[in-house]
């Protein structure tokens, strides 16, 4: 299964399982179960010769809500069952592109928390305040190594997401090439 695709889109693929061949009477079925809340998504596939396809229609997915899922797959026969493994793991499902409503933040979590660590640190420029007390009530701020610290973790969970996506890394997790010259 891949890894991320749009709430509102078809899901259609193809898996072999050799050891598991739909044509010898197994079915292999999937259970989305969102990380948050909310209500699982039960996929069960249909025989295509000895393989088993997934085929979920727009209008199915449509209904399903954005988010990530932990995904969890296995082989029945009616009278056993095995995990898949291979098929197993965790799928985002994004907002449907077509009810996306107009200026909606389409950020993920680390990419909001990034965003705000960042407005941080650039107002933390003029500011030497840590601490202080008002009427009794305490407020602590980060220290600016520790917003670095933050803003470099979220850099790298951003960059993960992306490259787990199949989108290029932001800042700087691509590949380093060195270009030879001869003179």
């Amino acid at each position: 299964m891949q890894a991320q695709f749009a709430a509102g889109t078809t899901l259609k693929f193809t898996v072999t399982l050799p050891d598991y061949s739909a044509a010898d009477g197994w079915v292999l079925s999937y259970r989305m179960a969102p990380r948050v809340a909310g209500a699982a998504i039960d996929i069960t596939t249909t025989a295509s010769g000895a393989d088993h396809q997934v085929n979920e229609a727009k209008a199915t997915t449509a209904l399903w809500p954005a988010g990530t899922y932990a995904v969890a797959a296995w082989a029945d026969n009616g009278t056993d069952r095995y995990s898949i493994d291979s098929e197993a793991g965790e799928i985002v499902i994004t907002p449907n592109p077509a009810t996306l409503a107009a200026g909606a933040d389409q950020r993920s979590q680390a990419e909001i928390a990034l965003a705000n660590v960042q407005t941080l640190l650039q107002g933390k420029a003029g500011s030497g305040t840590m601490e202080y007390t008002i009427n009794g009530r305490q407020l602590r701020s980060y220290s600016l190594p520790e917003l670095m610290r933050l803003e470099a973790k979220l850099k790298t969970d951003v960059d993960r997401e992306r490259v787990a996506a199949g989108k290029t890394p932001l800042h700087g997790g691509g590949r380093i090439q060195r270009i030879l010259v001869r003179a």
